[in-house]
């Protein structure tokens, strides 16, 4: 399946855990994580960390799967 197939599959999706399950949507979580060095890009901190949307997850759709919509937070 092709990156657009897949946004596609990813964004007829209303489940929000459905989406959060897929392999694509775990791959971008992971794909953030190391471009932020595995640290919170606010603090540094290196633990309890989450990947986060810029844009809204719920409404902006489109940047779901975006890298340059993702930022690594801690919480």
């Amino acid at each position: 399946m092709s990156q657009k197939d897949e946004w596609i599959d990813i964004s007829k999706r209303k489940n929000i855990d459905e989406v959060r399950n897929t392999k694509e949507y775990k791959d971008w979580v992971k794909s953030i994580k190391e471009r932020d060095n595995e640290e919170c890009v606010l603090c540094g901190a290196d633990q309890h960390l989450e990947a986060h949307h810029v844009f809204s997850f719920k409404n902006f759709v489109p940047l779901r799967l975006n890298l340059n919509n993702g930022i690594t937070l801690c919480h």
